[in-house]
């Protein structure tokens, strides 16, 4: 089953509703984009997944073992900085065999729209097209 996950993960383009991120990225910015999708109409993030614009096919399975600590601190961060918290956020596990032929997984987020309106560090975002503004 998670195999054709991935492979639906891997064709899809980053748009209002679904994200890719390295697992470099800052926390700060997972942040930015789980509080838009909950302002705007709700998504998935998958983080450990390269950018369709930066790789194409299986060279996108990154996975998170490049930046662990930044997955975790975003996962802590979730119900401290997104204010007010939110209601309903899920997380899923996909395992991977990454572009180093290691095994690794895919961290998949899953946001619910919500009713109120979410900030992090003071500053509101909406989710426009694949961009959080």
């Amino acid at each position: 089953m998670s195999t054709e996950i991935i492979d639906i993960l891997l064709e899809k383009d980053e748009w209002q509703n679904f994200e890719c991120k390295r697992a470099l990225v800052k926390p700060a910015r997972l942040l930015e984009t789980i509080a838009a999708f909950a302002n705007t109409d709700g998504g998935t993030i998958a983080i450990g997944l390269e950018d369709p614009e930066k790789a194409s096919g299986k060279a996108r399975l990154i996975g998170i073992s490049e930046g662990p600590s930044n997955v975790s601190d975003t996962l802590k961060l979730l119900g401290k900085d997104i204010v007010p918290p939110l209601p309903q956020v899920t997380t899923e596990e996909l395992p991977i065999e990454n572009t180093q032929g290691n095994a690794d997984k895919i961290i998949i987020i899953f946001v619910e729209k919500s009713n109120d309106v979410h900030s992090v560090a003071g500053d509101t975002f909406v989710r426009k097209g694949s961009q959080n503004t």
